[in-house]
Formats: C-alpha cells, sequence, structure tokens
C-alpha cells in the first residue's frame, strides 16, 4: 500500500517540483493530501461494524458517539436476523406492537427507535459507513481502496 511519503514524492514529480530547494514545502503538501483524504473519504466512506448492548424490550438502540446514526446502513440483532430500516414516510411509521409493524428501526437523533420492541437482551451488530483515517505520519499505508491512489493524487492536485 501507498504511504503518505510515497503519495507526497508523487504529488511533487506531477507538480514539477523536484528542485533541490522545493517550491511546497512538506507540510502544505501533507496539508493537501490530508484534505484530498477527506474528500475521497466523502465519495468512498470506509465500512465498519459495532456492536451495540440491546436489552431485552428495548425500543431504542443508543448509538455509540463516534458513529453517525446517518450512516448505518443495516442492523442485525444478536440472533443474526437483519432488521431492515424504515423507509416509508415519517407519518406512516408503524405503529408500535400494532397489527402493521415490522422489525424496522428508523434514526432519531443519535438513536435507533425499533418499531417492536427488542425480543431479548444482546449484542446487536451495526454496519455503518464512516471517514477513512488522515496520514498522521509518513510511514503508515493510507486508508484508500485497493487502486484508489490517483484519485488521491488529482484531489490532492486540486487542492
Amino acid at each position: 500500500m501507498t504511504t503518505r511519503l510515497q503519495l507526497r514524492g508523487i504529488v511533487r514529480r506531477r507538480l514539477g517540483d523536484t528542485n533541490v530547494d522545493p517550491l511546497w514545502d512538506d507540510a502544505v503538501l501533507n496539508d493537501a493530501i490530508a484534505a484530498g483524504m477527506r474528500r475521497y473519504s466523502a465519495r468512498v466512506p470506509r465500512q465498519a461494524t459495532a456492536s451495540v448492548p440491546v436489552g431485552g424490550g428495548d425500543r431504542v438502540v443508543a448509538v455509540p458517539p463516534d458513529i453517525n446514526p446517518l450512516r448505518v446502513v443495516r442492523v442485525f440483532d444478536d440472533g443474526g436476523t437483519l432488521w431492515p430500516r424504515w423507509e416509508g414516510p415519517l407519518e406512516q411509521t408503524p405503529v408500535p406492537n400494532g397489527p402493521s409493524s415490522d422489525a424496522t428501526w428508523r434514526v432519531w437523533g443519535q438513536e435507533l427507535v425499533l418499531a417492536q420492541p427488542a425480543p431479548r437482551t444482546g449484542g446487536w451488530r451495526l454496519e455503518h459507513l464512516t471517514h477513512r483515517t488522515v496520514p498522521e505520519d509518513d510511514g503508515t499505508a493510507l486508508d484508500l481502496q485497493a487502486g484508489d491512489e490517483d484519485l488521491l493524487i488529482a484531489q490532492t492536485l486540486a487542492i
């Protein structure tokens, strides 16, 4: 995988800034790489999972503060059953425990609101999208999808 040092070298070559006394110092290029990484991350987020405790009968699942609940994609209960996101209009949300209620969820604030109570206590799995890590040193591999180095280079050059 590509490191920040390698990417900075590629960016310098593309800028034609390979002199002994370069026009762009490392700090400026590092800032541009970090900004490019944030832009890349917005378009190509990293997929992640988290386990959250849910009590039997709970109707609200607290999402950890480091997870954006709006970026939760799928929810599985402790038995591995998929609870799909409620996709209908908010005013037609299923009535809890009503005849048309499904095992669905919706986001409200920093929580997931379940249309039905959780069947039992256990750890639920949240699959979510998150930002990629911005490089903090020259030696660590960049948090990129394989083959996406050119996208980050283009973002960095644009910045």
